[in-house]
């Protein structure tokens, strides 16, 4: 860019330079568009979350020409004999799942599928019933199932986001603005990098610049000084910024359908390799996606022309970013996608839902989303079913990777179902760690108070296999096992008992599980609890063989039943009885017997 001293004269007086450069409006004549002001932004290295690139597809992009099913699980043989001269063979295509295939002249994507950096969600879209292109590309641009708000999606995120690091240039719209970041007071549109230049003389546009720097660089309040400080700011900066050529060898189209999109996606990447603070750019693939009539064949008609160019721009992109595609996710929509069954005039009319991708460093690759089926039952209105609102994808965006925090103001009127998240995005860390500097202070801790290891109660263990064992000692006077086992000792004429009622939930547990022996301390001793059958069993050894016969029955049918509970089963619960002749007066410390040794154990 030339400097004051480049031109001859080199003083340009504040009235040459208001009759020839017209002022500040010939910054909006030179830059089709400055939005009300200009904000500056983080680097790449100290940004918090990604730089997000959006492209919007807009005229109506055939899902089903992207992403084809492969088989008949899928709906292949509904796929093709409702499009008998314009579906993808499903057998040509690039095999994503053994369901699902990339449309073959996609190949310049495998890569990044390889790398697993590209998520792919088929069946998704607006999630209202509307066909019109006007009304849906403002709706999704807007970020909104309907209604209307002036601001953008974008727009709004940026301001719900603030900067910390006043050192860069946080949006752009190229090649002309996008509705996404409208209403945004931190964005500027610009047709392309070159043309952003202030112009009015020949040749001496560097002076006519240095002249308004001069009239409005001063310090000032008014509206028009603080507009025209940021819109020389934002001049200076992209004047400023290296001019390079795409790097790490990346190639975009300089010739056919992608030309256009492949310039203006070389100059984004370029304003963030320059490291200027870009947040933010959005912009379009306009190449011809509404195809009502001669889409043609998928080897070489207008359909696969398009997908190809924008592919090799996408892949491109990538490559031209190099290790910085680590911190830059691009999204990519349409605003519906065509009609399931092609029309007379071997073309698609306009359809219901589409294909959405998104790729980056912070992205998990994959497909997502539910696959409605290509069913005569499936097909909504002779289109592909929108089963994922386009804005569950934003929300894994905006939240996990551009760390916006307040995702209903960017959103509004969207209440995400948390069983259908996608998580397609992983957290960037620092996004993660502003989270956590923006948390409330935890609160005070306060310690736990000690276990209590003594007295009457309910004490209790986990086993290593995932068992929860409890014991109630003593055990309740009117359980009825105890109450069976009480009246059992009263007929033999036996000495008192001690019981303890023993419950364990196995559900978790792999293996069955043996009711452990209990010890409990008091002040005469130690007490062995052990499973109540066999204490029942010494009663019967004690009046056997002179003992009624009905008692005798009695007594084996107790014994009986209480053995069968001292096992339990993975997956179930049970409960059982552990007794021993004596009592317990005072419990100073109760610990299980197990398998492993004893266990000390607290009251739960």
């Amino acid at each position: 860019m030339p400097t004051a001293t480049d031109c001859e004269p080199c003083r340009i007086s504040r009235r040459a330079a208001l009759r020839g450069a017209g002022a500040l409006a010939t910054v909006a004549v030179a830059v089709p568009s400055l939005s009300t002001g200009v904000a500056f932004a983080s680097t790449n290295s100290t940004r918090v979350g990604d730089g997000v690139v959006t492209v919007f597809l807009r005229g109506g992009m055939d899902g089903l020409s992207v992403v084809v099913p492969r088989h008949e699980g899928a709906g292949a043989g509904h796929y093709v004999a409702a499009r008998p001269s314009v579906a993808v063979d499903p057998a040509a295509t690039l095999a994503l799942t053994p369901d699902f295939g990339l449309h073959p002249s996609m190949a310049a994507l495998v890569p990044l599928w390889q790398r697993g950096i590209l998520a792919i969600v088929p069946a998704a879209g607006f999630p209202v019933e509307n066909r019109s292109h006007f009304s849906v590309q403002r709706w999704m641009d807007l970020g909104l199932a309907g209604g209307g708000i002036g601001s953008g999606w974008l727009a709004r995120h940026l301001d719900v986001t603030p900067t910390t690091e006043p050192v860069g240039l946080r949006a752009a719209t190229l090649p002309f603005g996008q509705r996404s970041l409208s209403g945004s007071s931190v964005s500027v549109t610009m047709g392309s990098l070159e043309s952003f230049r202030i112009t009015g003389f020949t040749g001496a546009g560097g002076a006519v610049q240095a002249a308004l720097h001069d009239m409005h660089g001063v310090a000032g309040d008014s509206v028009v000084t603080l507009r025209a400080s940021e819109a020389l700011a934002a001049l200076d900066l992209v004047a400023n910024a290296e001019v390079t050529p795409p790097a790490n060898g990346a190639a975009y189209p300089v010739t056919g359908r992608g030309r256009t999109f492949g310039r203006t996606m070389a100059q984004i990447a370029q304003l963030i390799r320059a490291d200027v603070g870009l947040e933010a750019a959005a912009t379009e693939a306009s190449l011809g996606w509404d195809l009502h009539q001669g889409l043609g064949a998928y080897t070489d008609g207008r359909m696969q022309e398009n997908v190809q160019a924008l592919a090799e721009v996408l892949a491109a992109f990538a490559v031209d970013l190099g290790p910085l595609i680590d911190r830059v996710t691009v999204v990519l929509m349409t605003e519906f996608g065509r009609t399931f069954r092609e029309n007379g005039n071997a073309g698609l009319d306009h359809g219901r839902a589409s294909t959405m991708m998104v790729f980056g460093g912070g992205i998990r690759g994959g497909l997502y989303g539910d696959w409605p089926g290509l069913a005569p039952a499936d097909i909504d209105r002779n289109g592909l079913r929108v089963t994922t609102d386009y804005r569950y994808v934003l929300a894994d965006v905006l939240e996990e990777r551009l760390g916006t925090a307040d995702l209903a103001a960017v959103l509004p009127g969207f209440v995400p179902d948390p069983a259908l998240r996608l998580g397609l995005a992983t957290v960037d860390p620092s996004v993660e760690a502003a989270r956590l500097a923006a948390a409330e202070p935890e609160p005070a801790v306060v310690p736990p108070a000690p276990p209590v290891t003594s007295g009457p109660g309910t004490y209790g263990f986990t086993d290593a296999g995932g068992a929860v064992v409890r014991f109630a000692v003593p055990a309740p006077g009117d359980h009825p096992d105890v109450v069976a086992l009480e009246a059992a000792r009263l007929e033999v004429g036996a000495e008192p008992c001690a019981y303890v009622v023993a419950t364990v939930d196995n559900a978790a547990g792999a293996d069955e599980v043996r009711v452990p022996s209990l010890l409990v301390d008091d002040e005469a001793g130690t007490l062995v609890l052990r499973e109540a059958w066999l204490v029942v069993d010494l009663w019967r050894a004690s009046v056997a063989p002179d003992a009624p016969p009905e008692l005798a029955a009695r007594l084996e049918a107790l014994s009986t039943a209480l053995a069968d509970r001292g096992v339990v089963p993975a997956g179930a619960s049970g409960a059982t009885v552990l007794a021993a002749p004596g009592a317990v007066t005072t419990v100073l410390a109760v610990r299980a017997d197990a398998a492993d040794g004893e266990i000390p154990l607290a009251q739960t």
